[in-house]
């Protein structure tokens, strides 16, 4: 186990230089409600993580660690769909888990209903990679529509377990997802997902085809579960809940058996990996708790660090040595990454810029109108290198944090530093308008809020989300 100060120390200060062959296969590998702190790469003497990752640790070691990364949403849709397409959730229309959450009885504001389904006008990483000749298969979690609006009708050749649903309906066998109900007795979700995935890889390097692998699995969402033999090797261990542990262990076997496969298959020297996750970790719900954010404030659902900030490692093949990024990033920027990892041009109609050889930093920008069942409230932020502000729709109030200095978002600079909160919530309001982003109203106006473009049947939830 290493933890985050012999990471750095292995890292130095190793440049990513471009090189003549880019890679030709891409792997993206997207964990659900993975916090911050639950990768062992991700440890500090101060807050250690408890989970053994050997197999993400041994990525870590050729890949690039960035430790300011961003979901685009603190719930998990929005954040799939800008993965996929490279927009912020204000320009695809989802801005919530689907088909959302009802507000509280004792809500201040009336929200607006996400959109249920991802556009099919909207292009996705796999409808750019297609027309390059590219086999293309998501394994995994969807939640961004159902029948008609499914992997298959956005570029993808292969659906396994992808329907409208935000969560499984148990992490072992029998499954009802989609391509998982002939699973044996007993089967564990996660590894059952990677042999499949592993199948088609093998498949598609037989056949010489490059490959985009999307694996967004399910794990580690509730429904908490692991086989006992799993969980009970967490029982006298230094963890909040062993079943969670043993989910952590599970995807990190996930990673660890697709980099083995890359290897048999003969491919792994021309794959690139993105591994991340898609929002904050759902620490506590109900006085119960699963995993630590620390020292990250707050969790999903909410705009602090806590329901943002997630772990993000890409491994280029082409580099030997382990680099750590301190600048932003975003999951915009996966998409506009690819594409230009693979020489092909960027488009101009999306929000993501490349990750890497950056001529500037890019501002960052968050609209979450909705409220959530683990107490968030609908908000905007905004993230200006290491300065964040985030306003808060109920009241208005707005907070400002140096998160260089105040990664905890302790430390309110509104007060202190009245100029730079005045700028940073001009350009907030600004880029709302820009993207025409849809604002909650105070209940009386309920009845002026535009319809959603597109409503299928499904209803908007009162409980926790299942996203």
């Amino acid at each position: 186990m290493i933890n985050r100060r012999q990471f750095l120390a292995a890292a130095g200060a190793a440049p990513l230089l471009a090189q003549p062959k880019p890679p030709q296969n891409v792997v993206l590998i997207l964990i659900d409600d993975l916090g911050y702190k639950d990768f062992n790469c991700y440890s500090t003497e101060a807050n250690p993580v408890p989970y053994p990752t050997p197999n993400v640790n041994e990525l870590v070691k050729e890949s690039a660690l960035f430790n300011r990364f961003y979901a685009a949403c603190p719930v998990c849709s929005p954040t799939r769909a800008s993965i996929l397409t490279g927009k912020y959730p204000t320009r695809t229309g989802i801005t919530d888990w689907i088909p959302g959450m009802q507000p509280p009885a004792v809500a201040k504001l009336d929200t607006p209903q996400t959109k249920e389904e991802l556009a099919l006008s909207e292009r996705t990483i796999a409808e750019y990679l297609k027309p390059l000749g590219y086999a293309t298969a998501s394994f995994g979690k969807w939640h961004l529509g159902g029948a008609g609006f499914s992997p298959t009708n956005q570029g993808f050749d292969l659906n396994i377990g992808g329907d409208d649903k935000g969560q499984p309906n148990k992490y072992l066998s029998p499954f009802t997802m989609p391509g998982l109900t002939d699973a044996p007795p007993d089967t564990e979700l996660t590894a059952y997902l990677t042999k499949l995935a592993n199948q088609w890889v093998a498949k598609q390097a037989e056949a010489k085809k490059p490959f985009f692998l999307y694996l967004p699995h399910f794990g580690v969402h509730t429904p908490l579960g692991a086989p006992p033999e799993m969980v009970a090797n967490y029982r006298n261990a230094n963890v909040i809940s062993p079943t969670y542990a043993a989910m952590i262990e599970a995807i990190d076997n996930s990673v660890g058996s697709i980099r083995r496969q890359l290897e048999r298959s003969g491919v792994a020297g021309d794959t690139m990996i993105i591994l991340t996750s898609d929002n904050g970790a759902l620490a506590s719900l109900n006085s119960k708790s699963s995993t630590s954010i620390q020292p990250l404030r707050q969790q999903k659902g909410y705009l602090y660090e806590g329901g943002i900030r997630v772990p993000c490692i890409i491994h280029d093949p082409r580099k030997k040595q382990p680099v750590v990024i301190e600048s932003p990033g975003c999951s915009v920027d996966f998409l506009p990454t690819i594409l230009s990892w693979l020489g092909q041009p960027v488009p101009n109609n999306i929000d993501g810029t490349p990750l890497f050889n950056r001529k500037e930093q890019p501002i960052y920008y968050w609209h979450y109108p909705h409220y959530h069942g683990a107490g968030g409230k609908p908000g905007g932020a905004v993230i200006d290198g290491d300065f964040k502000l985030i306003e808060d729709f109920e009241t208005g109030r707005t907070e400002l944090y140096n998160l260089k200095t105040d990664i905890g978002e302790k430390k309110d600079l509104s007060q202190s530093d009245p100029a730079r909160r005045s700028s940073l919530y001009l350009r907030l309001k600004r880029w709302r308008e820009e993207t025409k982003a849809i604002m909650p109203t105070p209940k009386t106006e309920a009845a002026s809020l535009p319809p959603p473009a597109k409503r299928s049947t499904q209803t908007r939830h009162s409980e926790i989300a299942p996203g």
